[in-house]
């Protein structure tokens, strides 16, 4: 039984530790797809020394990924600069706003014909005004909104590190995985600086067929060590293996058995 499933013998996925049961993670997955969840095994990272940096270099991503978006290749992609745009970025908004009068004439002409009362339109006017005045939005003006979770959960600052975390969409919602090699090379075409894409699932498997390795070779390490411990003691390669005969058949056998059931 053992040697029928030698290659799937060892689970070198860590998802499948999950105390979570398949149906329950199906179900998930389908909630996911519901709520046009980001997949969060895919997320590209922009790292900095400063918020601003980092929040630039986010909207550069994302300009970049939107090609990816426009042809199919991914469904889209969260970015804190979807809540908290760059201070560039806020200042070339409110470079375009008008100033009262400019606004004030365009909105006469605009209403020419439409019978529109245009002191109706005064508090409009005046918020733009506003907007031209008021100081760029900071993320202690996001603090108690809705929208700082958001942001929150999408920026990471470690002393002074910066990081922006961009989750993708996959391109099909029935589907949601992400084409990582697709992606991986759009950034490095565009020459993004401080910007790659982290595959957390390939990761993390990775990290788990490491430590399993590991763990089955210190296992034969110590195999290896009590075996010489016995020999020394009791001085017959016999007696030590009329010792160890009944462990390690029932190793093998209990082994055995989880292979066979989980072949069923």
């Amino acid at each position: 039984m053992l040697y029928r499933h030698q290659d799937t013998l060892w689970n070198r996925e860590l998802s499948r530790l999950s105390p979570v049961s398949p149906e329950d993670l199906r179900y998930d997955a389908t909630l996911r797809t519901d709520l046009a969840a980001a997949n969060v095994l895919d997320v590209v990272i922009v790292e900095g020394a400063s918020l601003e940096e980092v929040l630039r270099g986010a909207e550069r991503a994302q300009a970049a990924l939107q090609t990816l978006v426009d042809t199919g290749i991914i469904g889209d992609v969260d970015s804190p600069a979807n809540y908290l745009p760059s201070l560039a970025t806020q200042e070339a908004r409110r470079g375009v706003l008008p100033d009262a009068r400019t606004l004030r004439d365009s909105l006469k002409v605009a209403a020419a014909d439409l019978g529109v009362d245009l002191e109706q339109l005064t508090p409009f006017v005046e918020d733009v005004a506003a907007a031209r005045r008021a100081a760029p939005v900071a993320p202690d003006d996001l603090r108690g909104t809705s929208l700082a979770a958001g942001f929150n959960a999408l920026v990471l600052h470690q002393s002074d590190h910066w990081s922006a975390l961009l989750p993708l969409h996959g391109a099909d919602g029935a589907t949601p995985d992400v084409d990582v090699a697709r992606v991986a090379a759009l950034l490095a075409q565009a020459k993004l600086p401080n910007t790659q894409i982290l595959d957390l699932k390939l990761e993390t498997d990775a990290l788990y067929a490491g430590y399993l390795q590991e763990a089955i070779r210190l296992s034969w390490c110590g195999f290896v060590l009590i075996v010489l411990l016995l020999l020394a003691a009791l001085r017959s390669l016999a007696r030590v293996a009329r010792l160890l005969a009944p462990l390690g058949l029932a190793v093998l056998a209990v082994a055995a058995g989880w292979s066979w059931q989980g072949s069923n």
